[in-house]
């Protein structure tokens, strides 16, 4: 049995899956799904949200992803006699993700290129650098965690002051301005560095 969505999914109507094979209904997934059922009907234990991509006969040109839970369906003796299935498309969302990690590769090479890092800090005192910010500190982001106190350590003791205004003025809601200070690099070189920061409110 299969309801008309799903149905709609593989192009036929419900009364057209009666009978056939996974090979027939869904040549490109059958070889997954064989698998996936053959393990509830051995050992009788559900398995859940399972991711499976493939193709269907109603859009053979575009590759769908479903999530999908099966579960055991008991007769009364507590034989294993078949499989129930749920099924979710959630295409959409993986496409959603692909393309978000495309942009933030594509964020993350124009700032290299470009040597202009960015951060978020939240008032919370929660602050995140960007791949090119570590790089412009000369830190790296499995030795080192950016935080007021430790991003404080790595500012020229002369410019820590200005530093510290600078936050301060911002936890109060105060408009932050650029803000022009040195960085002592892990090698004890010196790096000049402009910054500027926008309240989000």
């Amino acid at each position: 049995r299969i309801n008309e969505r799903l149905a709609a999914i593989n192009g036929r109507p419900a009364s057209d899956h009666l009978g056939r094979t996974l090979e027939e209904i869904v040549p490109g997934l059958s070889s997954q799904l064989r698998g996936l059922y053959q393990g509830v009907l051995d050992t009788g234990r559900p398995v859940l949200d399972v991711e499976i991509s493939g193709f269907t006969p109603a859009e053979p040109q575009l590759e769908h992803t479903w999530v999908a839970s099966y579960l055991p369906v008991h007769d009364t003796d507590g034989q294993v006699v078949g499989i129930s299935a749920v099924v979710a498309d959630i295409s959409e969302l993986k496409q959603a993700e692909s393309a978000l990690r495309a942009r933030e590769q594509l964020l993350s090479e124009s700032q290299r290129i470009a040597h202009i890092g960015s951060w978020h800090y939240d008032l919370t005192g929660r602050l995140s650098w960007s791949e090119e910010t570590y790089r412009i500190y000369g830190m790296s982001p499995d030795t080192f965690t950016p935080n007021v106190e430790s991003l404080l350590n790595l500012i020229h003791p002369e410019d820590q002051a200005a530093m510290q205004a600078w936050i301060a003025a911002c936890a109060a809601g105060a408009a932050p301005g650029d803000l022009e200070f040195r960085t002592i690099l892990p090698d004890g070189g010196v790096r000049y560095l402009s910054g500027r920061g926008e309240l989000n409110c």
